[in-house]
């Protein structure tokens, strides 16, 4: 016979798929002598296993024990469904609130309501985009770092916490670089056009909605470059990354769920607000004259 590698704990149902039409009419020589081939020509329907991941020794449990609870998926994705739904709209609420309590708190004039949801709504597409790379990158972080007793939550957590504290600076040092250095040489008779904040328009009080889309595409191509200098910096420290993470996250390791609701919702909603609200120091116009934008508006 074959000795035992292993105990099926949970999962039954698919050791039971396994296809038993040919039983043992494989030979084993001339499976060493041909390989796959022989296989392939002669039992096309055989099960194969494609590959195998060790997730550990599974826990002991005495007879009559209920399966221990199932091991939890090693990266960190968006909860699925109407949940998942209302958690990602719980963090839109949050973030609209933080911007919305700090137009209140600016030095006056205050920002119109037209300038400040133009100001707010460059961060929130500037945030989707960081999220979707944050998932992408907390799995091939994951991937290429492998230590133990981490997983893709630690990276995603990482990627929120770095990028929210040290990747505002960077984001404000490529916006400058950008729009000082590299928009008036590509750009010489329009330049004035990519002020962050200033959507002017020199024929009408109201917003240039050209501007306004030229402020967003720039936007998003500081994002990215900040993103993927974050990235460089969690990859060339990834030691150091991981062992403040494993350390931050120490509290809700017993619970998978409740280190997945740190990490995807209670996280991302504190240092969001932060981000945001040092962002948009630099986002806005801070000259008195964008107060005569909208004349129509009425004065708060």
């Amino acid at each position: 016979g074959f000795v035992p590698v292993g105990r099926v704990v949970e999962g039954m149902a698919a050791v039971d798929s396994i296809n038993s039409e040919y039983g043992e009419s494989p030979q084993q020589q001339r499976i060493q002598e041909e390989g796959n081939g022989y296989l392939t020509g002669n039992f096309p329907r055989l099960t194969r296993i494609l590959s195998v991941e060790n997730l550990g020794p599974a826990p002991v449990r005495g007879a009559g024990e209920e399966p221990a609870e199932r091991l939890p998926h090693r990266g960190c994705q968006l909860i699925p469904g109407v949940v998942g739904i209302m958690v990602q709209g719980l963090l839109f609420v949050c973030v609209c609130l933080t911007l919305i309590y700090k137009r209140s708190r600016d030095p006056p004039p205050m920002r119109p309501w037209s300038v400040f949801l133009l100001d707010s709504s460059k961060q929130l597409v500037g945030g989707a985009f960081i999220h979707l790379m944050n998932l992408a990158f907390a799995e091939e972080l994951q991937e290429h770092f492998l230590v133990e007793g981490t997983d893709a939550c630690n990276w995603y957590w990482i990627n929120i916490v770095v990028d929210c504290t040290l990747g505002v600076g960077v984001a404000y040092f490529y916006l400058q670089v950008i729009v000082t250095g590299v928009v008036p040489h590509l750009c010489p008779l329009n330049a004035h056009e990519y002020q962050t904040g200033d959507y002017r328009s020199e024929h009408s009080t109201r917003p240039d909605m050209s501007r306004y889309r030229k402020q967003i595409g720039l936007w998003l191509v500081v994002v990215f470059c900040m993103k993927v200098t974050m990235v460089a910096l969690m990859a060339a420290f990834a030691t150091m990354w991981l062992s403040l993470s494993s350390l931050a996250l120490a509290p809700v390791e017993g619970s998978s769920t409740v280190k997945l609701v740190t990490v995807m919702i209670v996280t991302p909603t504190v240092f969001n607000a932060i981000q945001f609200w040092l962002q948009d120091n630099f986002l806005r116009k801070e000259h008195a004259d964008e107060i005569q934008m909208t004349a129509a508006e009425p004065k708060e």
